[in-house]
């Protein structure tokens, strides 16, 4: 039989079949070539592509397999359990009768015929299909773009493990649109979330304070452990995300969004506005030069008590420096800011010792001299008034001036006639005395 297009079968096989002919002992003739096999009746002739099973002379159509080499060559294939391509491949060496390969461009026997599995999608060997990848949420995009939520045991790792965890190939969504809500990818719209606990867009529903704002303005007051570090980090403890409150309104209370009024400042401890006080402006005050200090009320003392205000404060203008408990005031031309009482100081008048040495129109009474007088008035500290040269003379409520012909009285402060006494010369030149 040409081509050896036939099949042993046991002990059925063309060199028994020879020799049972052989052992013939009677005459026989050979089947044309034509028909090359008797099959008990008849001489017969298999269709091109079959084979002759010599066990009982009938034709085999050989059965289609799949092509094994060029599976593996694609690699685009599922081994699922025992349902591997090696032992496919065993099955296929193991039959005894023949097989046919499907072609490499098909290369895939469906139990039916062969096929392709289209770009994309793999041969599974446990039902002779073409398996088509599921979507899975694309976990690297969510990463990068930082816009999730873990929530308990629902989080962007645990959805990688239970991604890692499938037996079969999958397909990530998009990065336009990472999450896989169970039935198709989705998109989250800018400002909200990918919620994992049920697969949808979060939209944040609570306020937080705006602390970026805050910082940027500076008008915020740190008392302890409330700072805008600890409110950052107070907040991203939240299970969800918040919306900052809008710069309009920075400061969230727990219950709304509200800005303090203009020139106060945001305590961060109790989530209420701080009006700065006004204090004394040291700075103004010393410029001057025209400051009355008593024992410890000095100005180095009131910036040190200033400067213990825990919270901000708001200096008097330089026009009016010195607060007085209730307002700033300013101490005219002339008058002293006097630092322990938080007042204006009016200096008070005393004589002009300088005038008086000059006309000498004065008179010392015991110890009540213009030495001694000089002396009690260098003696004071605290500012004075000298008396204008036209009105020397102090007298305890006023400067005056004696009229010519008088004195001033440095015991009584007042101004004195001179005593008439003989004129002893003018008696002498006389003569006229006894």
């Amino acid at each position: 039989m040409k081509n050896h297009s036939y099949v042993n079968i046991g002990n059925h096989t063309i060199t028994n079949l020879a020799a049972s002919i052989a052992n013939n002992p009677y005459p026989v003739v050979p089947c044309p070539t034509t028909a090359p096999v008797f099959n008990g009746s008849s001489c017969a002739a298999c269709p091109n592509g079959t084979f002759y099973l010599l066990n009982n002379y009938t034709c085999y159509t050989a059965k289609t397999v799949s092509n094994i080499s060029a599976i593996y060559l694609g690699r685009h294939y599922i081994n699922f359990q025992n349902y591997t391509l090696a032992n496919l491949n065993a099955s296929i060496v193991a039959s005894t009768l023949p097989v046919q390969p499907c072609p490499s461009s098909l290369p895939f026997f469906n139990q039916t015929h062969c096929v392709t599995c289209p770009n994309g999608t793999y041969y599974l060997f446990s039902n002779s299909s073409c398996y088509i990848p599921q979507n899975v949420t694309n976990v690297t995009a969510l990463l990068v773009g930082h816009r999730y939520i873990n929530h308990k045991n629902y989080t962007l790792a645990s959805i990688n493990a239970s991604i890692a965890a499938l037996k079969f190939p999958t397909l990530p969504c998009p990065a336009s649109a990472p999450l896989l809500n169970n039935t198709h990818c989705v998109a989250c719209p800018n400002g909200t979330y990918y919620l994992f606990s049920n697969m949808s867009c979060y939209v944040p529903r609570f306020f937080s304070t705006n602390v970026g704002y805050l910082n940027h303005t500076g008008h915020y007051i740190i008392v302890g452990n409330y700072t805008l570090a600890n409110l950052t980090a107070n907040i991203s403890l939240n299970s969800y995300p918040t919306l900052p409150c809008p710069p309009a309104t920075p400061f969230y209370n727990g219950t709304a969004c509200f800005a303090c009024p203009s020139g106060t400042w945001y305590v961060l401890k109790n989530g209420s506005c701080h009006t700065p006080p006004l204090v004394s402006n040291v700075s103004a005050l010393n410029a001057t030069n025209h400051i009355m200090t008593y024992n410890n009320s000095t100005l180095v003392m009131l910036a040190a008590s200033i400067g213990k205000i825990p919270y901000p404060v708001q200096a008097c203008p330089a026009s009016a420096p010195l607060y007085n408990g209730t307002h700033c005031i300013n101490c005219t031309n002339g008058t002293y800011y006097m630092l322990w009482n938080h007042s204006c100081y009016h200096p008070h008048m005393v004589t002009n010792i300088t005038k008086m040495n000059i006309t000498k129109l004065y008179i010392d009474v015991g110890p009540y001299t213009l030495t001694a007088l000089a002396a009690s008035i260098a003696a004071l500290n605290i500012p004075v008034k000298v008396c204008p040269t036209d009105k020397p003379f102090y007298n305890g409520t006023q400067c005056m001036e004696c009229i010519p012909g008088y004195y001033y009285n440095l015991k009584f402060n007042n101004c004195q006639r001179p005593n008439y006494i003989s004129n002893i010369l003018a008696l002498k030149t006389a003569g006229n005395y006894q």
